[in-house]
């Protein structure tokens, strides 16, 4: 049983990330197999280029995951994994918003702080 959505999210995170992950890239491109290669939620998010776009291709993931999980029989040998991993990716994907939110906020203090150096040191027009 593979965890897709989660394997895809890592892909997404190595783009967004960038550096040298290629042993990382390789074990989940080799895990994911088939997924990567049919058009739908999994290789969609692990295409992913942008925290907006890994974050919406994930609650696409996510509808998806319910779906298959709604449409299961009690019976079903997957149910319980099933279950279990749309609840995982859930958990997955609040970390990921906190995250994201937390970036943005630094992004916004970053702008705060800029103005207020120039707040202390104005720019002149001799100094550009």
């Amino acid at each position: 049983m593979a965890c897709d959505e989660i394997g895809a999210l890592r892909l997404a995170l190595m783009n967004v990330l960038g550096g040298s992950r290629e042993a990382e890239r390789q074990h989940e491109e080799a895990e994911l197999g088939d997924a990567l290669r049919h058009e739908g939620p999994i290789k969609s998010l692990a295409s992913a280029r942008t925290l907006e776009e890994a974050k919406q291709q994930l609650e696409g993931a996510i509808v998806e995951l319910e779906q298959r999980q709604a449409e299961m029989l009690p019976d079903d040998p997957k149910v319980h994994y099933t279950k279990t991993l749309l609840v995982a990716v859930k958990g997955a994907e609040g970390t990921y918003r906190r995250l994201q939110a937390d970036l943005e906020q630094f992004h916004r203090g970053l702008e705060e702080i800029h103005d207020l150096i120039h707040e202390i040191y104005p720019v002149s027009e001799q100094d550009n």
